[in-house]
Formats: structure tokens, sequence, C-alpha cells
């Protein structure tokens, strides 16, 4: 007598052949070589040999990173990060080729390759209890480079824009009708 089969198990191995690529991508993020975990970070102005912006796995402190390549990384940090995702990006400086290749062999470091895989960045949150890490907020320009002048004018954040160029609720407009509520 033959057996019968649940009448659910198409279903179910259609679920099981849809997620297989899923389980597949994810089991090679962590498997493949772990070649350039590093991207070399430096603005046009200022070039220079050995600066880089270094990302950990998530939940992967800068402690247990130091433990892993056997150098006190935390004395190269200049700048350091907190992305939503629980992950810490750093900038380090004065990195030699020996603390480069001991960073580039710590499992906690994976490779990071833009667009694939990556994880979108919502916003970030200073770091402030590492140890060389200062984080700036009055002038962040020497990371993202000099403000972009706009209409041939220097920006500053002290001078609002002029009421006029805004467009809203402006009285000279045509379309302006102060009875009407404000827009969101």
């Amino acid at each position: 007598m033959r057996q019968q089969r649940p009448k659910n198990f198409n279903c179910t191995k259609l679920t099981l052949l849809g997620l297989l690529p899923i389980v597949i991508i994810l089991g090679f993020r962590y498997l493949r070589p772990y070649e350039a975990p590093l991207e070399h970070y430096a603005s046009p102005e200022d070039e220079l040999p050995g600066k880089y912006m270094i990302r950990l796995r998530p939940s992967y402190s800068v402690e247990q990173h130091s433990a892993a390549t056997g150098h006190n990384i935390q004395k190269h940090v200049y700048m350091s990060m907190m992305t939503v995702s629980n992950r810490i990006v750093y900038g380090a400086k004065d990195i030699t080729p020996k603390i480069l290749a001991a960073i580039r062999a710590d499992r906690g470091c994976p490779v990071h390759l833009p667009g694939l895989l990556s994880v979108l960045v919502v916003g970030f949150k200073p770091i402030e209890n590492l140890k060389g890490a200062s984080t700036p907020r009055e002038d962040p320009s020497h990371i993202f480079g000099k403000p972009v002048p706009h209409d041939n004018r220097e920006y500053d954040p002290a001078s609002p824009p002029e009421p006029e160029s805004c467009g809203f609720n402006n009285p000279e407009s045509s379309s302006y009708d102060p009875s009407s509520p404000p827009r969101p």
C-alpha cells in the first residue's frame, strides 16, 4: 500500500526552495575570504598614508577587536561612530603594514563590498567612551570636506535664508492666502 503525502507537502517544498537562495547568500556572507576589509580613507585636502575607515561586525567591540589583533587599536582611533545596526565604524590613523595585516586577519572585521549585502545606515550616534576617540560636533569639515558654496556664496549657518527666496506663504506670491492653513 502506498503511503499518502500530506496535503501541504507542496507548499512546504516551495517555501524551502524559496528560502534556499537566501540561506546560501547569508551563508557565503560569512564564509567568503577576508581579503580587503578596509577602505582607504583620505580626503583630497589631507592625504595621509595609513589612515583607514574600519567597519566591525555588529555587536563586536573595539576591545574584542584589539584583543584579536594583538595591538592596542584604541591609540590609533581618531573618530568613531555606532550605526543603528549596532555596528562600530571607526577611523584609524598611523596604521603600519603589520597592524594592517593583523586587522585583515581579524574575523570580526568583515569584508565590506559597497552595494552588495550591505546594511543601509539610517543614522550615526557618536561613541564617547572610546579612548582616543574624538567626535567633533562643531566642525566636521575635516571628515566630510569643506561645505559646498551655493550660488557662489559661502554657506553661513548663522544667517537664515531670505524669506522671499523660500516661496512658502510669501505675501508677494500670487497664490498667497492668509486665511489658508500653513502647509505641513
